[in-house]
């Protein structure tokens, strides 16, 4: 339990020398536990009833068994001689320092008297040990009062200088100071100044900025302004304009874009707007003319106009000599229904022992080949339109599509777009989406003759997720966009390319979505959903 007790105080005595006195209080602790001890000293006038003086005590620690004499913080200075007028009381608080329980005491009242010192007896003469070199000699510094002697003042300029404690101020002295100082707002009109310039005269800076004359005088300013107008005013306005056009004739341009007689005159062209007509409503010359010219009855008609064939398809391109043309480009598409042979216009090819089987799927995917690797590294197999990949000279507006399912990631490369390889080998020519082996990541790629390069961007996809890539060159195949959509057809990702497409003759690519992988043991690749094939541009043929 905490008990700690106050004992005395050893400061201030009953009788106490006038002067600061620190107060102290002696404390012992009896318990079994540590303390700290905090407090706060107080000091009264009994005559006036005032406070005159508080300080906290230092905050010290007390060991249990221990005792010790704590000091205020400040000393305490009377502020006269008096007998039993001076009281101090000390208030205490005991932390433990084992529980934190507080425990409080006090001490006091303390009476005590302050006293003047004893003056001893009045000392002999003794003013030389005061001069100089004396044994007491008297440092004058600081002191008050007018010497005897005059003093010689010690260099001290640097006081009176801009910003010092005895700063000089010049206002109303007279002379002439070392330095250039800036003039005074004074009439410019005034004597001080002094001019060669000609009266009446506007006026213009020389080279070095100051006024001379100018060209005109005031006067000439000022019957230029006279005979200024309005800078928006009638153009029919003969004051202002002249003109040599002839009456009722149109204006032309001349060479320098300044009104001139045109040809004709306005009688002449309301004559002929007059005599205009709307389109197609000439008198029908098939009475005098139908012997050797088409009615226009007969345009497109079969074995009619111009000697097209019949039927006529006013859609369809036509060829130089002006037959149709074969409408539209080329549309394939694999919906995997049967994953030997995929879809008319692809096949299906394995690698190194791999192998395609058809796999269940949600009504959202009907028909999935899942493609599998072997026990031979670097197997699987792909999804194409022919073999080897050489059948398409890309030329602008070629758009591939697949719908397809991760299914390993590790050791799997996929590879799908226009390109010339449906194996493991590097690819030569193609604009193709990659994943690569282990991370997942999935890049855009273009390749003329093994030159690569590569999309800035990447994506991470995982296993067991469809997603829809898709490749879109542009018109004139100078631009491949990349898209990598989730089921519900939202872009996770995209990136373009622009160098390197394969567009020269003898580049030419196939269309394949292929998976391989580097391993020895039997995984599954990817699952293919869907995959389509369009060249979106007219095809002469």
């Amino acid at each position: 339990m905490l008990d700690v007790r106050p004992l005395s105080y050893i400061s201030p005595l009953t009788e106490q020398e006038i002067g600061p006195i620190t107060p102290v209080i002696r404390l012992r602790n009896l318990a079994d536990e540590d303390a700290t001890v905090t407090g706060l000293f107080r000091i009264y006038r009994d005559s006036t009833g005032l406070l005159e003086y508080s300080s906290d005590l230092a905050v010290t620690p007390l060991a249990h068994g221990t005792s010790a004499d704590i000091p205020a913080l400040t000393p305490f200075s009377p502020g006269a001689v008096a007998d039993d007028d001076y009281f101090v009381i000390c208030e205490l608080e005991y932390h433990s320092i084992q529980t934190g329980n507080v425990t409080r005491g006090t001490l006091g009242p303390f009476y005590f008297d302050t006293k003047a010192p004893p003056m001893g007896p009045v000392p002999t003469g003794h003013h030389t040990t005061h001069e100089a070199a004396g044994m007491d000699e008297i440092d004058l510094a600081g002191m008050s009062g007018l010497l005897a002697d005059p003093q010689t003042p010690e260099t001290h300029a640097g006081t009176h200088e801009d910003g010092q404690a005895d700063e000089v101020n010049v206002e109303g002295l007279h002379g002439e100071l070392a330095d250039d100082q800036p003039a005074l707002a004074h009439d410019i009109a005034g004597a001080r100044h002094t001019s060669t310039a000609t009266p009446a005269q506007l006026l213009q800076a020389d080279a070095n900025g100051l006024p001379v004359d100018a060209t005109n005088t005031d006067a000439d300013v000022a019957a230029a302004v006279g005979a200024s107008h309005d800078r928006q005013h009638a153009i029919t306005d003969t004051a202002d304009h002249t003109s040599t056009a002839t009456p009722a004739k149109l204006l032309q341009a001349d060479a320098n874009g300044l009104p001139v007689d045109a040809t004709n005159t306005d009688a002449d062209v309301a004559a002929a707007v007059g005599a205009s007509h709307a389109q197609n409503t000439d008198t029908d010359l098939e009475t005098v003319f139908e012997a050797t010219l088409e009615k226009v009855a007969n345009k497109g008609v079969a074995g009619g106009y111009c000697g097209l064939p019949n039927p006529l398809n006013t859609l369809l391109p036509l060829r130089a000599d002006g037959t149709p043309a074969r409408p539209g480009g080329c549309f394939l598409e694999a919906e995997c229904m049967n994953p030997s042979s995929a879809g008319a216009g692809f096949a299906v090819n394995a690698n190194s022992s791999g192998t395609c089987a058809s796999v269940a799927g949600p009504s959202n995917h009907p028909g999935i080949a899942r493609f599998t690797s072997s026990t031979t590294a670097n197997s699987g197999g792909s999804l194409r339109t022919s073999y080897p990949e050489v059948g398409i000279l890309l030329a602008g507006n070629e758009t591939g599509d697949c719908v397809l399912r991760p299914q390993t990631l590790s050791g799997t490369t996929i590879r799908y777009g226009f390109h010339d390889q449906i194996l493991w080998a590097a690819i030569v020519d193609g604009v193709y989406i990659e994943m690569a082996p282990a991370t997942g990541l999935i890049t855009g790629h273009t390749r003329s003759n093994s030159v690569e390069s590569v999309t800035g961007t990447s994506l991470q996809i995982v296993t067991n997720t469809w997603y829809r890539w898709r490749i879109v060159v542009n018109a004139n195949a100078t631009r491949v966009d990349f898209y990598c959509l989730d089921e519900a057809g939202a872009v996770l990702w995209t990136d373009n390319l622009t160098t390197n497409i394969p567009t020269a003759a003898g580049r030419e690519v196939g269309y394949s979505a292929n998976a391989n992988n580097s391993g020895t043991t039997a995984v599954a690749l990817v699952d293919i959903d869907y995959a389509s094939l369009e060249i979106a541009r007219v095809l002469v043929r």
